[in-house]
């Protein structure tokens, strides 16, 4: 394994896509990763006479990015020499770097640290009372939950209801009552959400909490939304996908008032197979010995390189 593998073996990869390096007239086909300190675009062949036409950019250089959707180009700019690519899935990979490129200008990636990174940013309810709440933007990354609340009206008659603890400090996570709220333990105190993201944060919330001892080794990489089929019937939820594991935690209302949701929860070792099934309609199949979970999501030839490389170098 080369030095810059495994770079963005630690880093945890954000997109990758194929495509050809476009330099001096000539178009390189190979593979272009992001991951969150730096974009990595490895040849598929070397040159015979040993030229290697690979090259990296740390996110912190990259000063501009524009698209030509008809042509697939990208257009990286620099302050050194610009890099230019072209492929015919770029549109995703672009919209992923744009959402780390305002991350970090929002000061929400740490350079020095690469895995105190956002996981979850969104608005949600917080409740400052058995009865009120306050709407807000909650942000979970690797070390820490915060929730900020966005409207002032609550707060004023109710006090600032400002959150922002180590993920240490949280000591349980679940789901009560009838409205479904989200009540995390914090200490002996907790605090209830509720909206649409309570789903999501649980899942994640979850995975990041399942770490040993401490340490990040089971960090999370991504969650997105997804279609889990049970029979001919899905479920909408979301998905997890962090070092260890993948979680399934369903968001249907009504699946889960009448108990029909289902979570999963997928160790990698466990996991015999994986493919992508279809041709128009794709499905991700993840087969963990006689069970076969199937999962409707978008760009699943991705999500399949990105388990497919967790399961490569799991320990």
């Amino acid at each position: 394994m080369t030095d810059s593998n495994s770079a963005v073996d630690r880093q945890g990869v954000v997109a990758r896509v194929e495509c050809m390096s476009l330099f001096s007239g000539d178009a390189f086909p190979g593979v272009l990763t992001l991951t969150t300190q730096r974009l990595l675009f490895m040849p598929a062949v070397q040159d015979e006479e040993g030229v290697s036409y690979s090259w990296e950019l740390p996110v912190e250089e990259i000063d501009a990015f524009e698209l030509d959707p008809m042509m697939g180009r990208l257009l990286l700019s620099t302050d050194g020499p610009d890099q230019e690519v072209m492929g015919i899935e770029m549109e995703p990979f672009r919209d992923r770097l744009a959402e780390l490129l305002a991350a970090r200008d929002a000061g929400d990636l740490n350079f020095d640290d690469p895995q105190a990174r956002v996981l979850l940013r969104g608005i949600i309810d917080c409740y400052l009372n058995k009865l009120m709440a306050a709407r807000g933007e909650v942000v979970v990354t690797t070390r820490r939950l915060t929730f900020h609340p966005s409207r002032k009206f609550e707060t004023r008659f109710w006090g600032d209801k400002r959150i922002d603890v180590d993920l240490s400090e949280i000591t349980d996570v679940k789901v009560v009552g009838v409205r479904q709220r989200l009540e995390v333990t914090i200490g002996e105190d907790s605090q209830f959400f509720r909206g649409d993201l309570v789903p999501r944060l649980q899942a994640i919330l979850d995975s990041v909490r399942r770490k040993e001892g401490g340490s990040l080794d089971d960090e999370v990489f991504d969650g997105f939304p997804v279609h889990y089929f049970q029979g001919p019937l899905s479920q909408p939820g979301d998905m997890v996908i962090s070092r260890k594991r993948i979680q399934f935690a369903p968001s249907g209302r009504l699946e889960q008032m009448v108990g029909t949701s289902k979570r999963l929860d997928i160790p990698l070792g466990d996991i015999t197979r994986i493919e992508v099934h279809g041709v128009l309609d794709r499905h991700l199949v993840i087969n963990v010995g006689e069970d076969h979970h199937v999962f409707s999501l978008q760009h699943p030839m991705e999500r399949l390189a990105e388990v497919s490389d967790l399961l490569l170098h799991l320990e």
